[in-house]
């Protein structure tokens, strides 16, 4: 009995590896190219790309095909009063063929099971004028492109790029790029969509003048496309391991260590809602090294808001400035911004702050946008709390704060506490509060011109 049911099961698996490879390669056919312009749509109206595969050559395992590729970049006009679109447009046909090779099969660093895949690997081979790359870097490879049909209709593209290494001859100048490996995927219905990578490293030296480098970075963002708005809200996270940039001059260089940002948009009661949260290690600039930064970002705005920002940020022209244009998109709203906390640390001597700050609209305003400074101001409150060492000021050389300080504390602008400094200033209705008393903005202007 065990006999026959293992020579079935071996007899179906023959079938299905014989019967099935050419129905998975024509739905992979039928599901690649609406994945890959889905994927070319979703990106507009800032660009968009459409492909198309032509000249099938149908295979058991694997079929064969010419690529068209097109690329539309809309590019705003530089000055808001100038009424013309520009677009710049890409078009190519790849050199080669590309070969659809029959799912279900595991493909390289994207992985799983699917339809099918295809690959395109950019060399010298495919592109001649990549020759002359070729024989200065020793890289026969300069990228290699996959594409995965998995079996719920979903598209990824994944791009794989090896270290590169070059020396400008005149200048000598060393470029080192440490590899890279990403992954971009889209469902079928283009509203959800996924992103992977990691930058292995970049570095760029110019001998005894400039240094850059660029440590490793990750990323993982996860988003769906929220109907109302056409905005991509969801999760993502990123870690850079390191930033230095220098020029010649150590003292004046800038170094950033281990910094990891997570965030986070979603759409609640009628308001989308996105918050930001930043950590670093270390950061330095000159003589001054911050530990322990961190910063955490919210913010609030109506859904009807951001679907009015969409309509006129996808407009052919914009014939407002941008203040006038975010002005007209809250009226009548309320937006919040809140940063909790801003903290860092310079030599145990530490600083941190929260600020609140709250758009309330002129909902009786009948133009759609507000005329002035002063309308924004009377529809704005804020509320600030800040601490922060008494040497603090001094060690980073702010002098004029430094001498302000004290006839601050006098007015009670500022209070001591042992060896820090507090502030809480409250600003609503025009009316500017510190510790809740109110303060003469114009005695507070002169004493911030040092009159």
């Amino acid at each position: 009995m065990a006999r026959r049911i293992a020579l079935a099961a071996a007899i179906i698996i023959v079938a299905a590896v014989l019967v099935l490879p050419p129905v998975f390669g024509a739905r992979a056919r039928a599901l690649l190219e609406p994945g890959l312009n889905a994927m070319g749509a979703s990106l507009a109206p800032d660009a968009a790309f459409v492909v198309s595969f032509d000249d099938w050559d149908a295979g058991w395992f694997s079929s064969t095909a010419t690529v068209s590729f097109e690329a539309i970049f809309r590019t705003p006009p530089a000055v808001a009063a100038v009424s013309t679109d520009l677009e710049e447009t890409y078009r190519t046909t790849l050199p080669g063929v590309v070969t659809l090779y029959h799912g279900p099969v595991p493909l390289g660093g994207l992985g799983g099971f699917g339809w099918g895949s295809a690959e395109f690997v950019v060399d010298a081979a495919t592109i001649p004028e990549l020759q002359d790359f070729h024989a200065e870097t020793g890289v026969s490879e300069v990228a290699r492109l996959t594409a995965l049909v998995g079996f719920l209709g979903n598209t990824t593209i994944g791009l794989s790029v090896p270290p590169i290494s070059t020396t400008e001859p005149n200048s000598g100048t060393q470029v080192d790029f440490a590899g890279l490996e990403a992954a971009l995927s889209l469902a079928q219905d283009g509203r959800r969509t996924a992103s992977t990578g990691t930058l292995q490293g970049l570095s760029a030296t110019v001998p005894n003048d400039v240094t850059f480098e660029i440590g490793e970075t990750t990323w993982g963002v996860r988003a769906d496309k929220e109907p109302a708005t056409g905005l991509w809200l969801g999760q993502g996270s990123g870690r850079l391991a390191k930033v230095v940039a220098s020029s010649g001059d150590t003292a004046s260089g800038l170094e950033v260590d281990d910094v990891q940002i997570e965030s986070d948009t979603h759409v609640d009661a009628g308001e989308v809602v996105g918050a930001l949260r930043a950590t670093a290690v270390g950061v330095r600039f000159g003589e001054h090294h911050l530990d322990d930064l961190e910063v955490d970002m919210t913010g609030t705005g109506p859904v009807a808001a951001m679907e009015s920002l969409a309509e006129r940020a996808s407009g052919s022209l914009i014939e407002m400035p941008l203040t006038s244009v975010m002005l007209a998109t809250v009226r009548g709203h309320q937006a919040t911004l809140r940063i909790d906390p801003l903290a860092f640390n310079y030599r145990d001597m530490p600083l941190r702050a929260t600020l609140d700050v709250e758009y309330h609209g002129d909902r009786e305003a009948e133009e759609p946008v507000a005329p002035d400074f002063g309308e924004l101001t009377r529809s704005t409150s804020a509320e600030l709390e800040l601490s922060f060492h008494k040497d603090l000021v001094d060690a980073f050389g702010i002098d004029v704060v430094a001498n302000l300080l004290p006839a601050m504390a006098r007015l009670g602008l500022v209070r001591e506490s042992g060896d820090e400094y507090h502030v809480h200033a409250t600003y609503s209705d025009g009316e500017l509060l510190f510790d809740g008393e109110p303060v003469d903005v114009a005695l507070l202007a002169a004493l911030m011109a040092g009159i």
